[in-house]
């Protein structure tokens, strides 16, 4: 189906050590957001943490900064005036795998639920020179899927969930292990896959990572063996990041699936003493909480 570009109401809030709020019309399917920023001097460094919410809970949550990175692992230029915000995973083979994480707005379940509201608060740094003028936020959108293939109510579709945490790393530790990023949610509705999950450590570098599941080891690469597989499929690895990405090939359906688990933990080998944020990017259902 053809998708459109459509300009959002202006952001309100718009200054420097605010919090400025977009708010996204609804009744449509929306694939990406884009925030334009044209001040002099002005850089997604500026926006120290944006999150989206839907029916007002948080559904994604990264800085302006992470949201490049993640962005340019998925082939994208460093952004230049225009950060993309995208619900559509990238680089997939399929367009059905790439559109299978777009917000299918006010378009109700079986049970009545659907997304009734969404918008974006973006925190900006303070002492940034920024006015109204320098800020607007469009959307790629298209027609909101009424039914399935079986001619059931589709609902919200796959909600694509993004979490940030940290950890705190003492010194060097070639098994560093986390342990509650899943199982303080196991078999939660907005936990039903991974995606992706990076790994940003603000010291050293991580040399090695596993995967544990339910005590079976499921990916095990050093840094350089990850990268060097990454690179011969469709990501583009980015300097400072560990990110684990099974769908490297294209493949959308190469996804962990976390349903069932009674253990799942990472295991890394840190370099140095350092802070590591977590950027864990979900496959879920809408809540109804």
């Amino acid at each position: 189906m053809s998708k459109i570009t459509v300009k959002q109401a202006q952001p309100e809030g718009i200054a420097a050590g605010a919090t400025m709020t977009a708010r996204i019309a609804t009744g449509r399917r929306i694939h990406a957001l884009y925030l334009n920023y044209n001040g002099t001097d002005q850089s997604v460094a500026d926006f120290t943490e944006i999150r989206v919410f839907i029916n007002s809970q948080v559904i994604q949550r990264f800085s302006g900064t992470e949201r490049d990175k993640l962005n340019q692992f998925d082939g994208m230029a460093a952004a230049a005036g225009t950060l993309t915000i995208p619900f559509d995973r990238q680089k997939l083979l399929t367009v059905a795998g790439r559109e299978q994480t777009a917000l299918n707005t006010q378009v109700p379940d079986a049970n009545g639920l659907k997304i009734s509201s969404m918008y974006v608060e973006i925190d900006v740094k303070a002492g940034t020179v920024i006015a109204a003028s320098d800020i607007s936020i469009y959307s790629k959108e298209s027609d909101p899927i009424l039914r399935d293939t079986n001619g059931n109510a589709y609902g919200a579709g796959v909600i694509p969930y993004i979490r940030r945490e940290q950890r705190t790393v003492t010194g060097a530790d070639s098994d560093y292990q986390i342990s509650d990023l899943v199982n303080a949610g196991v078999n939660a509705p907005d936990k039903a896959a991974l995606d992706r999950v990076t790994f940003v450590p603000s010291a050293g570098v991580i040399r090695n990572l596993k995967i544990s599941r339910n005590n079976y080891d499921v990916f095990d690469r050093t840094d350089s063996l990850n990268r060097v597989i990454q690179r011969a499929g469709v990501k583009v690895p980015v300097a400072g990041l560990y990110t684990i990405d099974t769908k490297e090939n294209g493949h959308g359906g190469d996804v962990i699936s976390l349903l069932g688990m009674t253990d799942y933990r990472y295991k890394l080998d840190v370099s140095a003493a350092a802070t590591v944020t977590c950027i864990s990017e979900y496959m879920g259902a809408l809540s109804s909480n």
